[in-house]
Protein backbone atom coordinates (compact mmCIF):
# COMPACT_ATOMS: atom_id res chain seq x y z
CA UNK A 1 0.00 0.00 0.00
CA UNK A 2 1.31 2.99 -0.83
CA UNK A 3 2.20 6.19 1.33
CA UNK A 4 2.16 3.54 4.36
CA UNK A 5 5.46 2.97 7.07
CA UNK A 6 6.73 -0.04 8.26
CA UNK A 7 4.97 -0.78 11.52
CA UNK A 8 7.63 -0.59 14.50
CA UNK A 9 8.17 -3.94 16.38
CA UNK A 10 8.49 -2.69 19.92
CA UNK A 11 6.41 0.35 20.25
CA UNK A 12 8.24 2.95 22.64
CA UNK A 13 6.64 6.18 24.05
CA UNK A 14 8.64 9.27 23.68
CA UNK A 15 7.27 11.86 25.93
CA UNK A 16 7.80 15.74 25.71
CA UNK A 17 10.36 15.85 28.44
CA UNK A 18 12.32 13.14 26.78
CA UNK A 19 12.51 15.46 23.59
CA UNK A 20 13.31 18.72 25.38
CA UNK A 21 16.14 16.90 27.15
CA UNK A 22 17.23 15.03 24.59
CA UNK A 23 16.74 11.54 25.75
CA UNK A 24 16.12 8.80 23.24
CA UNK A 25 13.92 6.06 24.78
CA UNK A 26 14.17 4.37 21.13
CA UNK A 27 17.93 4.12 20.92
CA UNK A 28 17.82 2.91 24.68
CA UNK A 29 15.70 -0.02 24.22
CA UNK A 30 17.07 -0.89 20.58
CA UNK A 31 20.18 -0.99 22.36
CA UNK A 32 18.80 -2.82 25.32
CA UNK A 33 17.20 -5.47 23.04
CA UNK A 34 20.60 -5.80 20.68
CA UNK A 35 22.60 -6.49 23.82
CA UNK A 36 20.37 -9.11 25.31
CA UNK A 37 20.07 -10.65 22.14
CA UNK A 38 23.95 -11.09 22.44
CA UNK A 39 23.60 -12.87 25.80
CA UNK A 40 21.46 -15.44 24.62
CA UNK A 41 22.47 -15.60 20.92
CA UNK A 42 26.53 -15.28 21.15
CA UNK A 43 28.14 -13.95 17.67
CA UNK A 44 29.85 -16.79 15.42
CA UNK A 45 33.57 -16.88 15.31
CA UNK A 46 35.55 -16.34 12.09
CA UNK A 47 37.14 -19.87 10.89
CA UNK A 48 40.62 -19.84 11.33
CA UNK A 49 43.28 -19.50 8.59
CA UNK A 50 45.28 -22.39 9.49
CA UNK A 51 43.83 -25.16 6.35
CA UNK A 52 44.75 -22.31 3.95
CA UNK A 53 47.89 -23.18 1.69
CA UNK A 54 50.46 -20.62 1.96
CA UNK A 55 50.86 -18.45 -1.21
CA UNK A 56 53.31 -16.11 -0.69
CA UNK A 57 56.24 -15.45 -2.78
CA UNK A 58 59.42 -18.10 -2.30
CA UNK A 59 62.34 -15.98 -1.29
CA UNK A 60 64.87 -15.22 -4.48
CA UNK A 61 68.27 -16.00 -3.89
CA UNK A 62 70.98 -13.97 -3.20
CA UNK A 63 72.68 -11.59 -5.85
CA UNK A 64 75.88 -11.79 -7.18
Amino acid sequence: MENKGVAPDIDVLRTPPDWAEGRHAQLTDAVELALGLLETHPPATPPTCSDVPDRSRPKLPPRT
